[in-house]
């Protein structure tokens, strides 16, 4: 048995927590924001090796998260059972039970055999029921349990507090990016890998070496890959961004964090700030004082976008050849399209050449995960018995049209009274776009049972607020 200095680390924070509050919401409240911090940014490590086996940081504080939102559920009886949280938990059940019971005749990745194992010769596994089931299902169930019991302690302040404390968590993550960034870009050193290999021990997808990448260096954070990295810099952002409308002191932060995402030298980078520019046009759109300034900026946005589609077909086989299979970001695209072509014709299966197999991996295992909704379009396959390369993907295979539903009404939609000023045509299409973005984002299903989800939805609810210009912050919350 062994652990790792920033075990110990964990350890003391959580002891802290516990004997320094009093009162249980604000075990609650700290614990929340340390859960959410460790899910999103930690990836590195492990809080405890027995033998082979790995306890994960993240999985350390979402048990004792759930061990006080259960005493918190307990403690306040009078605690009302949200109608989302019952269907989402019940539609999640009846998935496994189909699963076990009745599975779907077909053939597809799974926590057995991934994607990437197919690409490389091995054969698909018929639906069905496994140990990634149970551990995604009881994810998803624990997620439910802590985020009913958060839901029911906090009020509207509280989740001005939480995002406020998790942007300072967030400033400390882009420091550490920052000094990375120095390490691997000017000194050209490994130091950076080998201090957190130190700190935070060596699991299986630790990376061992500094990694160039075209004319750069892969940047990982406390991540253990470029693209994870990537969309954590994405959610970053949109955090800082709700925190600057109040405060407008984030800027420098928010540019930081875009920097990262440009030298991270991952080619999500390009999906994650397309998502980014999306929610400040939304945010931009949203903020026209005058309704014919509204229409002329939409106008304005279309003739834009409409002459860039019709240039680019036009000079399309022009663009095409030209791009360099020796330059990163060129190849990537040149990759793209030629995997979105062979996806088009259904030649995907017959090609043994691509320039980039992570496009193929990634863009063929969404498109084909989204065409087992047919199945089971209403409550999925059952909850993690398909696995794919896009996150939003595997949730709609997973647990259908009916569950996601009141997943996004569970999580975006219970508190009504934060959303009592906030314009819900914003609203709506923000979460769409992250809906959207989510499709090609390589992490599984944890985009939906971490508590960032939370912390996302205050920060939808803060940018499209009605009444943003009078929110304050006083200086002791900052």
């Amino acid at each position: 048995m062994s652990i790792n200095i920033f075990s110990i680390v964990i350890f003391i924070i959580i002891l802290f927590i516990i004997i320094k509050n009093k009162e249980l919401k604000m075990i609650l409240f700290n614990m929340t924001i340390l859960t959410a911090s460790i899910e999103l940014y930690l990836e590195l490590g492990y809080f405890l090796k027995i033998n082979d086996i790995l306890i994960g940081y993240r999985t350390i504080v979402e048990i004792f998260l759930y061990i006080i939102s259960i005493i918190c559920l307990i403690k306040y009886h009078k605690t009302k059972i949200n109608k989302n949280a019952f269907f989402l938990f019940t539609i999640v059940i009846i998935g496994i039970i189909n699963l076990v019971l009745i599975p779907v005749n077909i053939r597809t990745a799974n926590g057995n055999v991934s994607w990437d194992d197919f690409i490389l010769g091995e054969t698909f596994e018929y639906v069905n029921f496994n140990f990634f089931v149970i551990q995604e299902a009881v994810q998803m169930i624990i997620f439910i349990i802590n985020v009913l019991a958060i839901y029911n302690s906090f009020q509207k302040e509280d989740y001005k507090k939480i995002i406020v404390k998790f942007s300072k968590i967030t400033k400390i993550i882009l420091i550490i990016g920052l000094i990375e960034l120095i390490i691997k870009y000017i000194f050209h050193l490994n130091v950076y890998n080998e201090f957190c290999n130190i700190i935070f021990g060596q699991a299986y997808a630790t990376v061992l070496t500094i990694a160039g990448r075209g004319s750069g260096y892969i940047l990982q954070g406390l991540t253990t890959e470029a693209s994870h990295y990537s969309y954590v810099l994405m959610i970053s952002i949109i955090i800082l961004f709700a925190v600057n409308t109040i405060t407008n002191k984030e800027k420098k932060w928010i540019i930081l964090a875009i920097l990262l995402m440009c030298a991270s030298m991952s080619f999500s980078s390009v999906l994650f700030i397309s998502g980014l520019i999306l929610i400040y046009i939304l945010y931009w759109l949203y903020n026209s004082k005058i309704p014919k300034m509204k229409l002329i900026k939409i106008f304005l946005l279309f003739i834009i976008v409409l002459f860039t589609i019709i240039l680019l077909i036009y000079n399309f086989n022009n663009i095409f050849n030209n791009l360099s299979e020796s330059n990163f970001l060129e190849r990537r695209i040149k990759s793209l399209i030629q995997e979105i072509q062979l996806i088009i014709n259904g030649q995907w299966r017959y090609s043994k050449q691509s320039l980039e197999w992570s496009n193929r991996v990634r863009l063929v295992s969404s498109y084909e995960t989204l065409k087992l909704i047919k199945y089971r379009p209403l409550f999925g396959l059952g909850i993690a018995s398909v696995a794919s390369h896009g996150s939003t993907t595997m949730l709609l295979a997973g647990i259908g049209l009916v569950g996601t539903y009141f997943w996004i009404k569970y999580v975006f939609y219970s508190l009504k009274a934060n959303l009592s000023n906030v314009n819900r045509k914003y609203y709506k299409l923000a979460i769409a776009i992250w809906l959207l973005i989510n499709m090609l984002n390589s992490m599984g299903l944890r985009v939906f049972y971490e508590l960032s989800s939370i912390i996302l939805m205050e920060a939808f609810t803060i940018i499209f607020s009605n009444s943003i210009k009078n929110m304050k912050i006083g200086r002791k919350e900052l």
